[in-house]
């Protein structure tokens, strides 16, 4: 009987072995979840097998995040992930956990990554948080007070670059194409009666105030998100998310009335600021740019198939800035299983 009831989750894991194409098996992840929750304790041998299993690097994250939705499953199969030597694994653990309700037992553990910092910790220090359930304040960063403009504010951020409108900094480190594109955009979004305000969002170091006087005035302004410490790059900013919170929370309250919130790269910025604009009430509108799923796909012609879809290794994982990756947004807890998320070694 056991064996008839685990069925569901063998057959939904064999789809995503059997899945012609990469995409395809990241697609097939809810039905894994689903089979597994079905299946209950019967779904653990199963989906251990899978984790264990280094033929199948997609196979393995699918059950890493079956196994974290389930009471049964998630202490004897997620848990001591988080101490695998095997880079992608304790990811997947560090962010999968926080999907599902808090588990005691994973807390010294995840305080410790989380400790550590990089990406790992970033996404441990994420599970903690989506475990504390203390209350928090949701101010309104539509209304309040503050007086509403005529017209539309539209608020757009690239927090990896020093945007200014006449591009002094272009080229210069992460500031290329997307910092000169969001200046001829904010200028292009004026041009459109139905907009008042353009707020283009950018880093800010050194204690530097890049906050214009005129703020709440019509027109094209340029605003820097304060972070603390040196210009990294962005593949080596997961940390700042907090920091990046903060300082977003400042400008775009300091804003008054945004109206919607674009974003457009699968970062850290992006990351924060949905946070942010969920907190605030802004909507968030996402161009992913470039698109996750296409340098997936790019990437197919070069694994063996069929064959074995693994590079498990206990080198440790390169963290991105997601651009490569195929992540949902905001990487908080969904609805549904994600996919291999931010970065992951499987890919």
């Amino acid at each position: 009987m056991t064996t008839l009831r685990a069925s569901r989750t063998q057959e939904a894991l064999d789809v995503v072995r059997d899945a012609p194409s990469l995409l395809a098996g990241i697609e097939a992840f809810d039905a894994v979840a689903l089979a597994a929750r079905q299946d209950g304790a019967a779904a653990g041998p199963v989906l251990q097998r899978a984790v264990d299993d280094p033929a199948d690097d997609l196979a393995a994250i699918a059950a890493v995040h079956a196994a974290a939705g389930g009471a049964r499953t998630a202490t004897p199969l997620v848990l001591p992930l988080l101490s695998s030597p095997v880079p992608f694994l304790r990811e997947h653990a560090a962010w999968a956990l926080g999907f599902g309700p808090p588990l005691p037992a994973a807390v010294p553990r995840l305080t410790g990554l989380a400790a550590a910092g990089g990406f790992t910790g970033t996404l441990a220090a994420a599970t903690l948080e989506a475990w504390d359930t203390s209350p928090r304040r949701r101010p309104d960063g539509r209304g309040g007070a503050a007086p509403r403009a005529e017209g539309l504010t539209v608020a757009q951020l690239f927090l990896h670059a020093d945007i200014d409108g006449s591009l002094q900094s272009a080229g210069k480190g992460d500031t290329g194409g997307i910092a000169t594109l969001l200046v001829h955009l904010g200028d292009a979004l004026l041009a459109d009666p139905r907009v008042s305000r353009v707020l283009t969002l950018s880093r800010s170091h050194h204690g530097q105030d890049r906050t214009p006087a005129d703020l709440r005035a019509p027109g094209h302004h340029y605003v820097g998100v304060p972070l603390p410490g040196p210009v990294r790059h962005s593949a080596d900013t997961w940390h700042l998310r907090d920091a990046v919170r903060r300082g977003l929370r400042e400008v775009l309250t300091a804003a008054g009335p945004v109206d919607v919130l674009h974003l457009r790269m699968a970062d850290v910025g992006s990351w924060a600021a949905a946070e942010v604009a969920a907190e605030l009430g802004i909507p968030t509108v996402l161009t992913l740019a470039p698109d996750p799923h296409a340098l997936v796909a790019a990437r197919e012609p070069r694994a063996p198939s069929p064959g074995p879809r693994s590079a498990r290794s206990t080198t440790p994982s390169t963290s991105s800035s997601g651009s490569g990756s195929c992540a949902t947004w905001p990487p908080g807890p969904p609805t549904s299983s994600p996919c291999p998320g931010p970065t992951s070694s499987a890919t």
